[in-house]
């Protein structure tokens, strides 16, 4: 919901990204114009409604996908707002399963079907201002967070649960940029 428009550049580099071996995106966001606008949307996948591996496994995961838009002027020709916001929660089993037929029963315990998520929200807000005809004030700042239990593994694994845990990631961004 944020991106206006996004440019891949793989060869044939122009002055203004330098020198690049590798391929290159370019992102532009999305800017509040002189009117209110806005956006809403909502997905759900849900695991029931993919096929089964040829265990008999799902291959995909439970997975819900919203977020919503708004933006507009602040001052009538001189200062507009954009601001965004996008979320997922996913969810789905994750079974252990040991090569073993008859081992130790503290370790045959730890085989079964747990649960891995991985649930995400993102947040920006964008603010531009005309100074003069020749020079514009943009500010961003965006906030993203993740926490996904048990997300290292996913399907069927021989793996223990040990080998998991909860990651928690948490970004704060903030950028200003005067254009002359």
């Amino acid at each position: 919901e944020a991106i206006k428009e996004f440019r891949i550049v793989h060869s044939n580099f122009s002055a203004e990204i330098g020198r690049s071996a590798g391929g290159v995106i370019n992102v532009v966001t999305k800017s509040g114009t002189g009117n209110l606008h806005g956006s809403a949307f909502y997905y759900l996948r849900h695991r029931e409604s993919s096929p089964k591996n040829v265990f008999g496994f799902d291959t995909a995961p439970t997975r819900q996908q919203f977020g919503a838009s708004l933006g507009g002027p602040l001052i009538k020709d001189k200062t507009f707002f954009f601001t965004v916001f996008d979320g997922q929660r996913e969810q789905q089993p994750l079974t252990v399963r040991f090569n073993l037929t008859n081992g130790p029963p503290e370790i045959m315990s730890k085989q079964g079907t747990f649960k891995t998520t991985n649930n995400v929200a993102t947040y920006m807000a964008k603010i531009d201002h005309r100074l003069s005809s020749r020079n514009e004030l943009s500010m961003r700042y965006s906030f993203s967070t993740n926490k996904a239990a048990n997300a290292t593994n996913f399907g069927v694994t021989d793996s223990s649960l040990e080998n998991n845990g909860t990651e928690r990631d948490t970004t704060n961004t903030g950028v200003a940029s005067l254009t002359s």
